[in-house]
């Protein structure tokens, strides 16, 4: 008799666990160094860390209190290590998760995701990528572990890549997709129609198809930063696992997790956020008569297991 194929968790490991498990929203700060430029004019420090807390200088000194922060001196790894890898284990083990990465034009937000990266050679090794690349290093490396480790789990991974620019969802994977429409319905739940799934059969796979979207993207100059990304981008690994030894009905067989790692323009700013972790936040753009559906989007990824930045 031939074994019908059904989905399962990847088992996730003791250590990859939270301590406070209850907390599905964590936010987090990262405090950027100061640039060549604001050297130069002696531009003088603005906030200052002090421990889960950041001090905003003034008079008198406003702190401000966060599940975690990140000092000037942390590198790429250290970020990953403090959000990132709890969000991935999250993934592995069925349950969607999703990182935003938000701030001010010239924050970071750009080098905290991606990193300077110039090829897909350099997602693999550069020491300055970000939290995209980290992640799929992450979640391919403990698939190949898990599936070596039991031979009856199979699994597949998919990739999509889609831009919001001027309340416009382009799909960057096929550009040629652009007005793109979010839907939603019982099954699927607030999804993009149209929106392509590429699938990736190995690390170096997903960082082609990373790769292939980031050179569509939307940029331009500011005064702060030369190459500024001028739209929101979301890049989703879909994993889903299957024990060919198993028997169910077929229409058991599709629950895939979703990693969702998203990185906003520096024209976006978080509303009503007065407690992160518990009311996450809807990032809101002024830009008047323009279509809001892509704002149902972000305000869906924020209530999976999430990570702000």
């Amino acid at each position: 008799m031939e074994g019908s194929m059904s989905v399962q968790s990847l088992p996730v490991q003791k250590e990859d666990s939270q301590d406070d498990a209850g907390e599905s929203i964590r936010v987090h700060i990262r405090v950027r160094p100061q640039t060549e430029r604001e050297i130069a004019i002696g531009s003088e420090q603005a906030v200052f860390v002090d421990g889960n807390s950041v001090v905003v200088k003034s008079d008198p000194p406003r702190s401000f209190t966060f599940d975690g922060v990140l000092g000037e001196s942390a590198t790429q790894q250290d970020v990953f290590e403090s959000l990132g890898r709890m969000v991935g284990s999250s993934c592995l083990a069925g349950y969607n998760g999703s990182v935003y990465v938000y701030g001010q034009t010239g924050a970071g937000k750009t080098h905290t995701m991606c990193g300077p990266i110039t090829s897909v050679q350099s997602m693999q090794f550069d020491e300055r990528r970000g939290i995209i690349c980290r992640m799929l290093d992450y979640i391919f490396s403990e698939v190949a572990r898990r599936g070596a480790e039991d031979t009856g789990l199979e699994h597949s991974c998919k990739c999509s890549f889609l831009e919001i620019y001027k309340e416009q969802i382009t799909d960057l994977l096929e550009p040629a997709n652009t007005n793109l429409q979010v839907r939603e319905d019982m099954n699927r739940g607030v999804y993009v129609e149209r929106l392509s799934e590429v699938t990736v059969g190995s690390l170096t796979e997903a960082f082609q198809v990373l790769w292939r979207g980031l050179q569509q993207r939307q940029v331009g100059s500011t005064h702060m930063n030369e190459r500024s990304s001028r739209s929101h981008a979301v890049f989703t690994l879909y994993v889903e696992a299957r024990n060919a030894f198993s028997y169910v009905p077929s229409d058991l067989l599709r629950h895939p997790a979703g990693c969702s790692m998203a990185a906003l323009g520096g024209n976006t700013f978080p509303f009503r956020h007065e407690h992160m972790s518990r009311d996450a936040a809807a990032i809101v753009r002024s830009s008047p008569g323009g279509s809001q559906d892509w704002l149902k989007l972000l305000w869906h990824l924020s209530f999976t297991d999430a990570a702000h930045l």
